[in-house]
């Protein structure tokens, strides 16, 4: 079966919300310390990074309630690199969706939220995004270009097969990354080391 995102969205399966604009969030609600607000910029290596902020008070954090972020919700970036998805993790429930991030949001649906993150990340997937986002020097994607992409919608068990497959890929890709830091690392220090004998 391939349906349409914009199909699971009319049937209440899937919550679509783009984070607040500036109109609604201003640069100077921004807090020293509390609840860290995601932006693509948090967004690294498909986990959220927020040691630098920026953050809200929970006056703020109340306000904006209908843009906090459940465990299973997935975050794409809206510019820029718009291929890059993190899933929200019971880590990170409660922050703040930012204005430059669109949430998905399955409800009571047949989809897992992982199938879908997956799916968001594969490659097919992102070409097809960064052929059809809006502009050229800042790629930007809405919910109505969401609501366009197909996704096929195997049964629970191929779905399961699909994330395990995926999560295997994914672990593989990180040890490969891992190791190649390593090696220009000590690459580094070496040609230091040499230039330094010198």
């Amino acid at each position: 079966v391939i349906t349409r995102l914009g199909e699971l969205s009319r049937g209440g399966e899937l919550d679509i919300q783009t984070g607040p604009f500036g109109t609604v969030l201003k640069a100077s609600s921004y807090a020293k310390a509390g609840t860290p607000i995601i932006n693509p910029v948090n967004m690294r290596k498909h986990h959220l990074w927020v040691d630098d902020g920026p953050f809200l008070d929970d006056e703020e954090c109340e306000r904006l309630i209908r843009y906090r972020m459940k465990a299973g919700d997935i975050l794409l970036g809206r510019k820029g690199d718009v291929g890059r998805a993190v899933l929200v993790t019971e880590e990170y429930d409660g922050y703040i969706v930012g204005s430059d991030i669109i949430r998905l949001r399955l409800i009571n649906s047949d989809i897992r939220p992982d199938y879908l993150y997956y799916f968001m990340l594969a490659p097919r997937t992102r070409a097809w995004i960064a052929r059809h986002a809006s502009g050229t020097t800042m790629p930007g994607i809405n919910e109505k270009f969401l609501n366009s992409i197909e996704i096929p919608v195997p049964s629970p068990d191929e779905q399961a097969k699909i994330i395990h497959a995926a999560e295997e890929m994914n672990r593989a890709e990180e040890t490969l990354l891992d190791s190649i830091a390593a090696s220009a690392n000590l690459v580094l220090a070496l040609a230091n080391r040499m230039t330094s004998q010198r």
